[in-house]
Order: structure tokens, then sequence, then C-alpha cells
């Protein structure tokens, strides 16, 4: 029998064992555990970087708690957060791991730890892999731009990684998973490549808490094996674009042995956080953290030196991060709150044994933000933050050791006004200077400004308004809010020659920012029982100026612009149904479609499925002093089409000389269904036991592309976690 089907059948019969086990089900335990899961009343802080409840805030937030993060059993902070978040998807690339929402790339979509910026990527791509699951409270997502108060590249969503703090007294867990990938790559132990990277996760935190003094320490390591996807049959390419001329020519392109290289890694975080309350009214906070990193790559089959092809790091990561904060309560209504964060980032290539120096990246930011309730039923917040970039880049015209800098001062103003018992309303602006290599001349032009200002730096103004209005049961928001995402650093000064596609890629340091506009309409619903919940969401983000690299006939180069327009149009579901006492199932589907009018010769590759779903089924019952259950989660990405402008190499027969295509083509992936399942026993509320597999159906794409999954097949793992 297929081992797929037997661990299916193993799961069931475990599932039905549970089912039966009803009898027992008379702990308190269980509605402990469950108690947050539909509730209302949750305090978030993304929204408006003041506590608010979700019921009453007029902008869509989804929270991701910290309990339906460990019931799932996952130990990627990507897996959780493609099961719980529709549309959002993630591919491998040559530059890393890309992420895919709602349409949009990683670029317009901001990711923040503990409400700051999280910086270090690597062509706009996060690295997720540097935050472990076991240090996360909750994650916080506010569907939509929120720029006005968080700035540029909050165009279309932001998430807010929120880590634990700790309870009364002392707080710790320790937390150990092993298992991911297949370990076998038999081709690669032919040649002596060393695949041996082991599959596991390690984390301890430990937190003290009093009525002064509050402190938390985690360290984490995390490792996975690099595998390589090959395609399972020839690839169909359709050519529209030949040499800079229009065509209409489809091509089969036999399978490529070296197919795509999924990255693997090593990684170890050290975090610390301190806090002291000097008074009623006075508190001080202080948050470090240090990271290191190898990513590594597999060898090229069409190396005959195996010296060529031992697996060492092809790249290493460090960096490093500081916040400090100082929250000052002048009385009941009126806060005022001093920050500064910095984080650093540097990453060197292993290059046959020579470090060779890539990046360094600095990101620092300050900011005053006083919030006040003087006015009735009105939440007011104004803030004043200076931003600073600066950045070291081989790929540049003037090499590794030239430094180019971005300053950036905003002022913004937000209003979150109760009208009624049954309206509440959400309004501001902000005011940013951007695109000043010095910080005194982000100053002068902000209280003078020069009129003969190129268009790549000034001032711009970004407004917000959001409306909620709520019946008995269904609250209804209506949003709009524009934002704004300047020119990375990279996109300006970079110039690389991409030996895939044989041209080079070269920024363009007159381009000039992103502007979307941004409008949803969005309604939940939450039954009197609280057993079903429903929100639902339609938006459209049309944006003018985004930025793409395109194909410069002229020069045979690809050449980042700021393009015409482009427009995104969506809708989502998320449906929560408690089915009995103990059993929950989470149901969702995005929508997303996208109409691009300026260039056709884009040189955009990550595509994101127009159609994605995910179901979730989480069971749980008490047996003695054990809370256990079945966790399954499925998620369907539809077909789709993308394009892509790697060479095709034909070998014709008579000749000597293959033939080598360059140009524009379209490719299609067809749509797929990922199915997870674990099974976790929590005892005594202290120690839980997880076994899982993940891909139960095998799935591996038939076309192996930075468009398809990244998966290498079926795997299994098993974790424990111990609180204490």
């Amino acid at each position: 029998m297929n081992k797929r089907y037997s661990i299916l059948i193993l799961f069931l019969l475990i599932f039905s064992i549970t089912l039966n086990a009803q009898s027992v089900n008379k702990n308190t335990l269980l509605s402990e555990a469950l108690s947050d899961t539909l509730n209302m009343q949750t305090v978030v802080v993304t929204s408006t970087r003041s506590l608010k409840s979700i019921k009453n805030i007029p902008i869509q937030t989804q929270v991701i708690t910290q309990k339906e993060i460990r019931s799932s059993g996952m130990s990627s902070l990507t897996n959780v957060l493609s099961s719980q978040l529709p549309g959002l998807e993630f591919h491998q690339t040559g530059s890393g791991v890309s992420m895919t929402f709602q349409g949009l790339d990683a670029r317009q979509v901001l990711i923040l730890v503990d409400g700051e910026r999280m910086s270090g990527e690597i062509n706009g791509n996060v690295d997720f892999s540097r935050i472990p699951i076991e240090t996360i409270s909750r994650i916080e997502v506010v569907k939509g731009s929120s720029s006005v108060i968080y700035g540029s590249n909050a165009m279309g969503a932001t998430i807010n990684i929120i880590t634990k703090v700790p309870t009364f007294g002392l707080d710790g867990s320790a937390y150990y998973s092993y298992g991911g990938l297949n370990q076998s790559n038999p081709k690669e132990k032919e040649q002596g490549i060393k695949s041996d990277i082991q599959n596991m996760t390690a984390a301890a935190y430990l937190g003290y808490a009093s009525e002064k003094f509050t402190s938390s320490t985690d360290v984490a390591y995390q490792g996975i094996d690099p595998y390589r996807m090959v395609s399972k049959s020839p690839e169909r390419r359709h050519y529209t674009e030949i040499g800079g001329k229009a065509v209409d020519r489809v091509m089969y392109v036999d399978v490529d042995s070296n197919g795509v290289s999924v990255s693997g890694w090593q990684v170890m975080t050290i975090n610390q956080k301190f806090k002291y309350n000097f008074s009623d009214n006075v508190s001080a906070s202080a948050r470090g953290g240090y990271f290191w990193k190898n990513r590594y790559d597999l060898g090229d089959y069409s190396s005959s030196s195996t010296d060529e092809q031992e697996h060492v790091p092809f790249e290493n990561y460090q960096g490093y991060d500081f916040t400090g904060q100082v929250d000052y309560k002048i009385n009941k209504l009126n806060n005022l709150n001093f920050s500064f964060h910095t984080t650093t980032t540097n990453r060197d290539e292993n290059n046959m044994g020579e470090i060779i120096p890539k990046q360094r990246q600095n990101v620092s930011t300050a900011r005053i933000l006083y919030q006040t309730e003087q006015l009735k039923n009105n939440s007011i917040s104004a803030g004043i933050e200076f931003n600073r970039e600066t950045l070291n880049l081989d790929i540049s015209p003037t090499g590794f050791e030239n430094r180019y800098s971005s300053n950036y001062l905003s002022i913004y103003l937000q209003d979150n006004a109760k009208l009624s018992e049954r309206i509440e309303l959400l309004a501001g602006i902000r005011l940013d200077n951007y695109g000043f290599t010095s910080a005194k001349e982000a100053v002068d032009n902000l209280f003078a400004p020069d009129n003969n200002t190129s268009e790549k730096m000034g001032v711009s103004l970004t407004p917000q308004l959001s409306l909620k209005y709520a019946f008995d049961k269904i609250s209804l928001r209506f949003n709009y809010a524009m934002g704004f995402r300047s020119p990375s650093l990279k996109e300006r000064y970079m110039e690389y020659y991409q030996p895939y596609m044989g041209m080079i890629i070269k920024g363009n340091e007159n381009l000039v920012p992103e502007v979307n506009n941004y409008f949803s309409i969005s309604s939940d619903y939450l039954s009197d029982n609280k057993k079903l919940y429903i929100a639902a969401s339609v938006y459209a983000n049309l944006f003018n100026n985004k930025i793409d690299a395109y194909h410069d006939i002229e020069t045979d180069q690809l050449i980042y612009q700021n393009t015409v327009k482009t427009q995104l149009y969506g809708a989502d579901i998320i449906v929560k149904l408690m089915i009995m006492k103990g059993w929950w199932v989470n149901a969702s589907y995005a929508y997303s479609y996208r109409n691009e009018s300026g260039p056709v010769n884009s040189a955009q590759y990550v595509f994101a499925s127009p159609h994605t779903a995910s179901l979730q089924s989480s069971y749980n019952f008490i047996a003695g002093r054990w809370l256990m259950g079945p966790n399954v989660s499925l998620n369907y990405y539809s077909s789709k089409t993308f394009e892509d402008m790697m060479p095709t190499i034909i070998h014709n027969s008579g000749s000597l000389v293959p033939e080598v295509i360059e140009g524009i083509y379209n490719g299609r992936l067809e749509g797929y269904l990922m199915c997870n399942m674990s099974y976790s026993a929590k005892f005594n509320h202290k120690l839980t036991l997880t076994l899982g597999v993940n891909n139960l159906f095998d799935y591996t794409p038939t076309t192996a592309s930075f468009n398809s999954a990244m998966t290498s097949g079926i795997t299994g793992y098993i974790s424990a976690r111990f609180l204490f």
C-alpha cells in the first residue's frame, strides 16, 4: 500500500477513536484552551498604534492567536501564515523566498516585529526564518494601506508579529522539532555533495515579571536541508517577444536536470527584552537581538568537479537590532512615547572559500508619539518620525565601498472617533518629506520647500478615512486609504549581470515613489453563541507609478521604471465554525485579479494564483490530564499563467551550435492541493507532544520554476514543547 494512504488511514483511525472519547470530555481544561478563539474583545495595536478591541476598529483586522499557532503543530512561520491568510503564497526565487499576498509582492506588504519595521530583506523579500514561532504571542494582520501611521511599503497589508511578554512571576518554555524535508538526494550523494543539514528546530524562552521589572530572553536554532525541484515533463513556452520583436511561437523545452534549487539554511537568533516601571507614570523598555544565518545551495549537476559541488555555505548573514522606548503617562487621558529603533544586516558570499562582502544595510527610526483622549469619544494619535537608511552594495557601479543613504522626515495625525453607539470613524493624514541624502536636507525642505526639487524627492500627503457601522450581530466597514512606497536604494543604484537571463539588471536614480489608492468594503458576523464567525471583504487597489524592471530593447538591459497603472481587484471570505464542543473548522477563500497597463515587457517573475482556499479542522478532547486531538490543514492554489525571460537552448540536429532563444514567454502551472496533518497531546498544561505529516498527498510540481510550490514531497516530523 502507498505510504501516504497508510498514513491517512492511521490519522482517520486516530480521529475516530478521538470522536468516541466524548465521555471524558468534561474537564474545564477544554473551555479554557479554546476560550479566546472567537473573542471580539481581543485587544490589538496595529491598526492605530494604541490598544483597541477588534470589535471597535473601523479597519478590518485579523488575529492569529498563540493557541491557533500551537494547535496547528506547525514549526515554520511561513506554514502558519499560508494556512491562516487567504491569498498568501511563498515561492523560491534566485534571491531567496518570495511572498505574494492579495496580488502584491513583498515590497508592498509591511512586516513588523513588535510594531517596528523588519529590515534586512533581499530584493524586498523578508526572511521569516529569523522569527521562531515559539517566541510569538500573536500575529495581527491589517488588510489595506496603513501608510498613514507606518509610512512606506504598507500599501496592501501590514503584518505585525508580536512576541511574548512574561506574566507575573517566572515563565518559560522549551521547544524541539525534528524532521521536515526528505534527506535523500541520491544524485547529490553520487557526486559527493554534502546534503546533511539536520532538519530541526530548538528554542528556549525564559521570562520574569514583577511589579517594577520585566525581563524575557529567547534563543532559537533552526536548520533545514536544501533540495532540488525538477520538472516531470517538458515545459511548454509560448513566446510573445524574441529579440525585441513581437512573435507568436510555442516551444517545448526538455527537462533541466538542475531544476530549481531551494535553499537550505542554518539560523540562530537570540533576543533580550527589559522593561522597568520607574513610577505609575514613567516606564522604560529596551529590546535587543542578534541573528546569524548560513544559506546553502546545491551544486550544479552539469559541473564535473566535485570540489565545486561540495555543500558549503553560499551566503552568510549576520545582524542585530535594538529598540529603546520611554513611556510618560501625563495623566489618565494623555500619553507621550519616545522610541528609537535601529537594525543592521550584513551579507557575505562564500565563493570557493573566499568570503566576499555583498551588502551592509542599516535602517534607523526615531519617533515621538502623542496620544490623547481629552476630547470626548475621540482617541487621537499624533507623531513625528525620522527614518534613515544606509546601504553598501557590491552590485553597483561604484562598488561595495560607496555608501548610499536616504532620509525621511514624517508627521502624521490620526483620530479614532466614536460618533454614536453604532458608528466609529477613523481619519488620518501623513506628511512625508522623502528621498533626501542627508538629514539636514530633509529638515530644511520640510519647513521651507524647494520648488526646484526633483520629483524623486519632496513632500507628499497621504490620507485615510474608514467608517464602521454596527448592527446587532453584523458590522460593516468602509475603508479608503492612500499608500506609498519609496523606491529602495537597490532599485535606484544596483547594476547586476544576471547570467541566467544573460543581461544586466540596472537601477534608476530617477525613480519616484509608488502611490496607490485602496478601497474596500468588509463585513463580519458573530453569532450569539459565538460558535460561528464570518468575515468577508472586497477591495480595489489602484497603483500609479508602480516600480518594476522592464526590458529596454535598445540597451538590452532590465531597467527599473515607474509603470503607468496597475489595478488589483479581489475578494476574500473567512469562516470559523464550532461543529461541536472542541471541534473547530476554519475555512477561507481569496480571489485576486490583476490588470496592468503600460510597457508590456515587464520582468516580473513571481505571479499570484488567482484563486486560493484553505480548510482547517481542529479537534480537542480531554482524557485524564491530557488535552489531545488531530489537526488537518488543506490549502488549494489554482492554476495560473506567468511570464519569464529564461533563455531557451535548442540543440538542432546537424548543427554544432545550439540555437539560443531569448525573449519573453508565457508559461502555465496547474492547480494543486497541499494537505498537512498533525496529532498533538498536551499533558497537564505543561508538556505537548506532536506527530505531523506535511504534503500528505506527496505533491511535487510538474513544472519547476520560481512560480511553483516549494515542496520536495511528503515529509514527517515530531516535536515536543514544555512549559514551566
